[in-house]
């Protein structure tokens, strides 16, 4: 089995801050960091679709629809940062040990990879 990192809690972040821990605490520490963060993105995914339909009845009931749609310019920006945050939360891979070992290969300038 392939040991994972986040960014935070790589061997390299983590080198002398702490005691070496138990692959079974680590990759359950993991697993809570990324439950938390698909729970926090479709709670902010929740809040986008509730907002934006809100808004775009507004404009389309509210007043003469000959408007421009300004809810556009809502949905668009928050629709990019939507994309960054599932980005994030399902599109990003965790950091592996074999990241890691090619880096440092890559660093004592190692022809590899």
């Amino acid at each position: 089995m392939t040991k994972t990192y986040s960014c935070n809690d790589s061997p390299l972040a983590m080198a002398g801050t702490m005691g070496p821990m138990s692959d079974t605490k680590g990759e359950r520490q993991l697993a809570l960091d990324r439950l938390k963060a698909k729970r926090a993105f479709y709670g902010g995914l929740v809040a986008y679709v509730i907002v934006n339909a809100f808004l775009w009845a507004i404009w389309a009931f509210g007043h003469d629809r000959a408007m421009p749609p300004w809810p556009i310019w809502v949905t668009l920006g928050w629709g990019m940062g939507i994309a960054f945050a599932a980005w994030k939360t399902f599109g990003q891979q965790p950091i592996t040990e074999a990241d890691i070992e090619r880096e440092v290969r890559r660093g004592k300038g190692s022809p590899s990879d």
